[in-house]
Parts: structure tokens; C-alpha cells; sequence
């Protein structure tokens, strides 16, 4: 099929060598896009194999015509294909529909629209839903049309498909004084001459944050694709930001316009961190309509609109003073006086008091059914759980970093690569320190925000703290590094010396792991070949750190060692807690330092499992889901608790906890 303009905008997000911050996304200005068109049309006489062809073609000229050459347009017509030959994802939504579409799904590098064909009732039925291939997420809504009209079908199509097209852009903040001021950069922008007719003043984009695993934050550069070709997708995740948006400003000129952000609960909805590689804005399907609010309990019942009252702007949640912000009551519904392009400031008022704020994007001229909490303090609690929850992810994902560097950096030594393994070091202590000293100003910039959360302060402070310890540690071995690169360049060391060194910091690099075994294996291999008083009185006060006092001990040590780590869940977690603390106990009684530090870092681990767990129940309206939620996040609170009471130990035994003096440092 020949080019259409697929304005699908998603960044070539590939990461490049971390300095001190992540390299910024690549909009991709003059990278084309390809769209994929997934048909499931269960067999129906009046479905032919003709009539699917001429959808087909139809389509392919109605959006060539109105978009230009910015992209493919692939067609899959599934009853086409043998079902042992469909994508696992085709699969799931001919069996479970649009629901398959949900969550967070794999970047995947192409936009993949779903289309549900079907005949009932003398109606042509079509629904579909987009897949965004950049950001992992679906459009908002499956687009519902019916028509009893065979020839107007692929125009109906059409409409469905531009509708939810999703513009991609990178979101970039223009100045720091300006926080809400930011910059769309349109991916394909330089090759639509018609961009303004897709971006708008006025139009919305969805801020979704683009998430790095900590071994990604460091890959080294890849080459890029070429102009024509789909960016290879990176190995990330999108997040959207919940009710954060941007609010086109003016007409795109080169492929780049303006916006306003705006946003409901966060204080910082943009922030920065290792783990984010950058921000993409996705086109909203919005139309101008009245608002028609209908507001229900959590768990879908009734409110009583008699006591409510309901205020909306275009722009702005304060109070023009004008009865036109005021909404009318029809019957349980709130209708606006006016209609709004694209997005309401919506205010929700009992008595004189505003109890919540919304931002509310116009997706159909349809009633809206929105969930509200009565309680004057639910708004306030929210936010304060969101900021919450944000800033405890990011100190979790910087250790996490820290842990994933010093796994690499063995394997590196391990290979010989020192030159290599001090690249990646330093990468991560000048990441890593930017982030501690962003973290500590943030952190204390919240407390006036949180005045009730003196224990959660204390967690995030003792979570810090370990990283700076951790920081400490890295510098040491980044010097001892820098000595042994400058030592291998001098002909006069001997293979033997370097063979000598390098496992020497392999063994102690797994000792700051807890990895005390098998750095003594090390060291009992390095004695088997040369005796050495230094290498044995290190091997055996290694070997005093883990002999077992007595059974009591062993037990509490197999549990922490070989169960604990296994654990996958909130309920197991919950249930395990008790053994844990008593296991942590027991270590503590027989200063067993070097299992309890293999426990801490198998902490951090355990608390993305349960994040993960959170993740899709924060929007949740229902109250089973409501309940799950606070029951993983009280297990969240305990397990956090003892992470930080059980770092504070740790810390506390000081430079004792790795035993005698290593080798290399004498």
C-alpha cells in the first residue's frame, strides 16, 4: 500500500550514554509513522470477502487524501489469516474485545487500531480502539457508530480511525520560571503540510511519563534507523499522568507549538528522576460540547444532586464571578449553560466549600459518569497519597540503580573490561548524585504539603541516606579503578598482578552485594595458587561473618536467604512478615551482618513487585478494588518500615559490616 499520512507521532526514544542527565527523547520531525488496522469481523452472510476488500481500499484513500505521506497504513484482516499465524495480542482481543487493550502494554514502535465489524438487527455495528505503539496505552474510549447504510461504512471507519488518531509529541518545559509553558515537538511534523489542520489551538494532549529500567538508563548508543523506517521501540514503559494536560496554544510551525500545562493533583507533574527518560503528549479525540456531569459514590451509586453544585470554566479553576460558570440540574445530571472546546475546569461545591477539581477532556457529546467522595477531606487525602506514592517510586528506582551498577560492574571486571566498568561507574555516581541532592530539596519541599507524615519523612530520609552511603562506596571503588587502568598501561606490571587485582575486586564488590560465599571461594582459589597472609586473613575474617551460631540462626538465615526473595505478591509478603522480622532478629542477636545485608537489598526488588500490584487499582472505581488497594498499600507501610529500620541497623555497624580491611585497600 502507498504512504498516508499517519500523524502518529511517536519518539524514537533510544537512550544514550547517561552524564549527569538522561538524553533527551528524539521527536522524530522527520520520521514517518506506520499504522496498523486490525479488522475482526465475525462471518456473516453480508460481511463478504468483497465488501472487506473495498473497506480496505476505501479507507486507504480517504485518509491518504486528508493526511498527506507522513506514514503506512497495513491492513490485517484477520479472517484472512490463519489464526495459528495471529500476534498474541490479535489473539486476546478476539477472545476477551477491547478490554485486552487496558494497562500498560510493551512499546511496540507502531499505532495498531482495533475495528469490530459487525450485523445486527439490519444495522452495520463498528467499534474500535487504538493501541498507541510509542507510549504503551490505548486511546481513552471505544468509538461505538451503527448505521444501516452499506455504503457509508468505510467513511464511518474513517471517522472512527482519525477521531483517536493520537498525535504524538515530545513535552519539553520552555523555562523554569514558566513551569505550566512547554513545547510540543510533533513527531513527523516536517513532513504534513497540513499540520495545523491536525493540531489546533485550543486541543488536547495526554502527558504520559516515558519510564527507563535501570539497566537502560546506561545502554550505550544505538545506531538509528533511517528516515523511512519505524523507530526501533526502547525498552520502556508509559505512565499516564493522572488528569495532567497539555493545552495547545497556537499553530505548529515546523512541526513545533506551544502549550499549557495543566494539571489536578500534582504539585511538580512533570518531574525529573533517573528512571524518566522524558514526557510524550498524546492527541486527545476531543470535540466542543456542553458538559452533562453525572457524579456517583465509589462503588457506582447515586449521589444526591440536591446538595452539590457544580462549577466550570474553560480555563481556569478560579471563580470568574459570573453566573456563567454555574451548571443546570436535569434530573441527576449537570448540564453547562455553554459548550467547550476540548477540556472543562470543573469545580465541585457543597455549601460554599469546594471539595474537589477536575479536569474533564470532552472525548463525546455524551454524559459523563464520574466518581466523588462526599468526605470534605478526600481530595486533600488523595493528593496527598499520589504525591506520596510518586516520590517513594523515584527513591526506589535510584537504589535500584545502584544495585543493578554494582551487578555490572563484576561482570565487567570479571570479563576484563576495567575501562568499561569505570565508563559505567562514573555514569551512575553523576547520576546518582544529582538525584540524591534533587531528592533531599524536593523532600523538603513537601513537608509543608504533609504535615501529618512525620514516619513516611523518616522512611523517604533513611532511603536516602542508604543511597548516599551507596554513593560513598562507588567513589572508593571508582578511585581504586582509576589506580588499576593506570597501573595496566605500565609495561612493568606483570598478567599475573593484573589476573591477581581483578579478583580481588570481584570478591569485594561481592561483599558490598552480601555475596559473602562466593567471594571466599574467591579468595580460596587465589590461595590454592599462591599463599598470601594478606589474601588469607581476609578470606578467613570473611569466613567468620558467616558460620552459623546455632540452629535458631541457621533457620532465621534460610529464610532470608532462600524464602524471603521469592516472595511475588502483597498477600505473600503480609503473610511472611512475621518470619521476617523474627528471622531479622535473630541475625541481629548473633551480628549475622552479612545476611541481613543480602535481606536489604532484596527489599527494593519486593517493593516494585507490590507497586506493580497498585499500579492498575489506583483509578479503580469499585470497592473491591478500593479495598485490595489500601490492604497492599498497608503491607507497603510495614514493609517499608522494616526495610528502613533494617537499613538504619546496617548503617549504624558502620565500616564493621564487610569485616577485615580487603587486600587491594592494605
Amino acid at each position: 500500500m502507498r504512504c498516508l499520512v499517519v500523524a502518529l507521532l511517536m519518539a524514537g526514544l533510544l537512550p544514550g550514554t547517561v552524564a549527569a542527565q538522561s538524553k533527551p527523547l528524539d521527536p522524530g520531525l522527520a520520521t514517518p509513522y506506520r499504522l496498523r488496522v486490525v479488522l475482526h469481523a465475525p462471518a456473516h452472510p453480508i460481511i463478504t470477502a468483497a465488501f472487506r476488500q473495498r473497506l480496505a481500499h476505501e479507507l486507504e484513500s480517504l485518509l491518504g487524501t486528508e493526511l498527506g505521506r507522513m506514514g503506512e497504513l497495513e491492513w490485517i484482516d484477520l479472517a484472512t489469516i490463519p489464526p495459528a499465524q495471529w500476534q498474541p495480542l490479535w489473539k486476546q482481543f478476539v477472545q476477551t474485545g477491547f478490554a485486552t487493550l487496558e494497562g500498560v502494554h510493551p512499546p511496540a514502535g507502531e499505532k495498531t487500531h482495533f475495528v469490530e465489524l459487525s450485523y445486527l438487527d439490519g444495522q452495520y455495528q463498528l467499534a474500535a480502539r487504538q493501541l498507541d505503539g510509542s507510549t504503551g496505552l490505548a486511546s481513552p474510549l471505544v468509538r461505538r457508530f451503527r448505521t444501516p447504510d452499506r455504503a457509508i461504512v468505510p467513511r464511518l471507519m474513517a471517522t472512527l480511525i482519525r477521531r483517536d488518531f493520537g498525535i504524538i509529541s515530545t513535552i519539553e518545559r520552555i523555562s523554569d520560571d514558566k513551569p505550566e509553558l512547554v513545547r510540543l515537538t510533533i513527531r513527523g511534523g516536517n513532513l504534513a503540510p497540513n499540520l495545523d489542520r491536525l493540531v489546533k489551538p485550543g486541543e488536547v494532549f495526554t502527558v504520559v511519563q516515558m519510564r527507563l529500567p535501570p539497566r537502560n538508563r546506561f545502554a550505550a548508543p544505538t545506531a538509528t534507523t533511517s528516515a523511512t523506517a519505524t523507530p526501533a521501540p526502547p525498552a520502556m514503559t508509559g505512565v499516564r499522568m493522572p488528569e495532567v494536560f497539555v493545552i495547545v496554544q497556537d499553530a505548529p510551525v515546523d512541526g513545533v507549538c506551544r502549550g499549557k500545562l495543566v494539571w489536578r493533583y500534582e504539585s511538580n507533574p512533570m518531574p525529573k528522576g533517573s528512571s524518566i527518560a522524558g514526557y510524550l503528549g498524546m492527541k486527545l479525540g476531543t470535540v466542543e460540547a456542553p458538559l452533562r456531569l453525572r457524579l456517583v459514590n465509589p462503588n457506582g451509586t447515586g449521589i444526591d444532586p440536591g446538595i452539590i453544585r457544580v462549577k466550570v470554566n474553560e480555563t481556569t479553576f478560579q471563580d470568574s464571578g459570573s453566573g456563567r460558570d454555574e451548571t443546570l440540574l436535569n434530573g441527576n445530571i449537570f448540564v453547562s449553560k455553554r459548550p467547550f472546546p476540548h477540556v472543562v475546569f470543573t469545580r465541585i461545591l457543597v455549601g460554599k466549600d469546594v471539595r474537589a477539581q477536575m479536569l474533564i477532556p470532552l472525548l463525546e457529546d455524551e454524559p459523563l459518569q464520574i466518581p466523588f467522595r462526599l468526605d470534605p477531606n478526600a481530595e486533600q487525602v488523595i493528593r496527598q497519597q499520589r504525591q506520596q506514592d510518586a516520590f517513594l517510586s523515584r527513591i526506589t528506582d535510584n537504589r535500584n540503580v545502584q544495585i543493578r551498577c554494582f551487578q555490572d560492574l563484576i561482570q565487567l571486571e570479571r570479563n576484563g573490561k576495567n575501562a568499561l566498568a569505570l565508563s559505567r561507574a562514573e555514569a551512575t555516581y553523576s547520576l546518582l548524585a544529582g538525584e540524591v541532592k534533587l531528592l533531599t530539596d524536593e523532600l523538603e519541599k513537601l513537608k509543608p504539603n504533609l504535615p501529618n507524615a512525620e514516619s513516611w519523612f523518616q522512611l523517604c530520609q533513611a532511603q536516602i541516606d542508604t543511597i548516599s552511603q551507596k554513593q560513598e562506596e562507588l567513589s572508593k571503588h571508582i578511585g581504586e579503578l582509576k589506580t588499576v587502568i593506570a597501573r595496566e598501561n605500565d609495561p612493568a606490571i606483570q598478567a599475573e598482578i593484573k589476573a591477581l587485582e581483578a579478583k580481588i575486586r570481584e570478591a569485594e564488590l561481592l561483599v558490598r552485594q552480601g555475596e559473602i560465599e562466593k567471594a571466599i571461594d574467591i579468595y580460596d582459589d587465589l590461595l590454592a595458587k599462591k599463599d598470601d597472609a594478606k589474601i588469607r586473613a581476609r578470606r578467613d575474617a570473611l569466613k567468620q561473618t558467616t558460620a552459623v551460631v546455632d540452629a535458631a540462626h541457621g533457620k532465621a538465615r534460610d529464610f532470608l536467604l532462600q524464602e524471603w526473595p521469592k516472595l511475588e505478591n502483597a498477600a505473600a509478603v503480609k503473610a511472611a512478615m512475621p518470619e521476617f522480622k523474627s528471622a531479622v532478629a535473630e541475625c541481629k542477636r548473633v551480628k549475622d551482618q552479612t545476611t541481613l545485608i543480602r535481606a536489604e537489598l532484596s527489599m527494593s526488588p519486593i517493593v516494585d513487585k507490590l507497586n506493580e500490584e497498585v499500579q492498575p487499582l489506583l483509578d479503580a472505581a469499585d470497592e473491591d478494588s478500593k479495598t485490595q488497594l489500601e490492604a497492599i498499600r498497608s503491607t507497603l507501610k510495614e514493609l517499608s518500615e522494616a526495610w528502613q529500620e533494617l537499613s538504619q541497623w546496617l548503617r549504624d555497624q558502620g565500616e564493621s559490616r564487610s569485616g577485615a580491611a580487603s587486600p587491594a585497600k592494605e
